[in-house]
């Protein structure tokens, strides 16, 4: 894989570290009440917007743990598709679960 791929993936990666470091501290100035309140938007409250936020994290992390590239912070014990479905079921049980979908289909 190329340097300027890698440095790509380190720059996005920099980034998202970042801003979800401003949106927990925004976060935790919140009630508990406040932060799960019917808010109107796509996911409803902040904490399943943040819930949303949580798994597509990790399901991009097990996307690069799946390039055979080593990323320190994609352990398998992270981010393996068994943990990511339970974390699924748990925080966002409403939502369809993992697809396997067959090629040609």
């Amino acid at each position: 894989m190329s340097t300027a791929f890698l440095d790509n993936y380190r720059f996005l990666a920099r980034y998202n570290r970042w801003m979800n470091q401003r949106l927990y501290q925004a976060c935790e100035t919140l009630t508990d009440e406040e932060r799960k309140r019917e808010r109107g938007a796509f996911f409803g409250s902040i904490h399943h917007t943040l819930t949303h936020l949580v798994l597509a994290d990790k399901m991009w992390l097990h996307r690069f743990a799946c390039q055979h590239i080593a990323f320190a912070c994609a352990s398998s014990g992270l981010v393996g598709p068994a943990r990511r479905f339970r974390l699924h079921q748990r925080f966002a049980p409403g939502l369809a679960g993992p697809q396997t979908h067959a090629r040609g289909s």
